[in-house]
């Protein structure tokens, strides 16, 4: 018999101290869940090349070429009896039996005996205590990542905040409650009706611009001019063509749209009509037209070719 050879705390037993045989892994199913059949499957394979029971034997199964298992075994008793495996940490065969087993099958290093419930204490104490860790690292790292995705979600919040109160400010800019009509149109949809409009007047082909069109813009240049800027108005359209220029503003009183209107001087070839005053809620909606003299003093029949 081959003397044992003891390595610190790694021990290794002479091959005939074991139970060995081949066994055929295509004669187990698998397991669905797992990708090699079932070691107690194994088992009632091994026992029938062995002299003593199964039950009384502790048995590991490496895998090797050709869906084959290589089992080694030896009886529980042997194990808790021996002195020798005191303080070690792992029991393993010297060498493989004689023409039993091929070098290239597998490593003998791979075969350790001291597993299951001969599993050293000092091993499944430091087993339990990476297991611990690596869940309070895991715990750890879920913590951070949700604090970070609470930080992010927050920040997406205040920002979608922001937007709102930003766009809602828009609005008051443009729709003051104090100088607009009231709309049972939301903002949003008033402001797009608005754009589409605009692109609307956009869209159109470019006329060329004839005489009347250029004293209309002169006339507009000029009411520019004279604008008086002592005069609280806001503008909500300004509409100029060949034919007239129309204005419609917001003032706060009827007084204030008398005196805007009195501001200005038309030249000889343009006249205004009598400008109309309506209230709206804080204060008055003034709309102004201006003609030509030569249409004004057409037949308001509608007539004109």
């Amino acid at each position: 018999m081959i003397a044992p050879n003891h390595s610190l705390r790694h021990v290794v037993w002479p091959a005939d101290r074991f139970y060995w045989a081949v066994l055929d892994g295509s004669l187990v199913p698998k397991r669905l869940w797992h990708r090699r059949p079932d070691e107690e499957a194994l088992g009632y394979l091994f026992e029938a090349e062995l002299p003593v029971p199964i039950d009384c034997v502790h048995a590991i199964y490496v895998p090797v070429k050709g869906n084959r298992f290589i089992a080694c075994g030896i009886e529980h008793d042997h194990l808790v009896e021996s002195a020798e495996l005191c303080e070690v940490l792992t029991l393993s065969p010297q060498a493989f039996p004689p023409d039993l087993f091929s070098d290239d099958d597998a490593a003998v290093g791979s075969f350790n005996l001291l597993t299951g419930r001969h599993e050293p204490e000092s091993v499944g104490r430091e087993r339990r205590r990476l297991s611990i860790e690596s869940a309070a690292a895991i715990v750890l790292i879920a913590i951070v990542v949700a604090f970070g995705a609470e930080r992010q979600i927050g920040a997406w919040n205040r920002a979608a905040a922001e937007t709102v109160a930003a766009r809602l400010a828009v609005f008051d800019d443009l729709y003051p409650p104090q100088s607009t009509t009231p709309s049972s149109q939301p903002p949003a949809l008033r402001l797009l009706a608005e754009l589409r409009q605009l692109e609307r007047t956009r869209g159109t082909a470019a006329q060329p611009i004839d005489s009347e069109g250029r004293q209309a813009g002169r006339l507009l240049a000029r009411l520019l001019r004279q604008w008086p800027a002592q005069q609280p108005i806001m503008t909500e359209s300004l509409s100029v063509t060949p034919e007239s220029i129309t204005l419609v503003g917001l003032l706060p009183t009827a007084p204030a749209a008398q005196g805007f209107v009195s501001a200005f001087e038309f030249p000889p070839e343009w006249e205004a009509r009598q400008p109309q005053i309506s209230a709206v809620t804080n204060g008055v909606r003034l709309t102004w037209r201006m003609v030509p003299t030569s249409l004004s003093r057409e037949p308001s029949d509608g007539s004109r070719p």
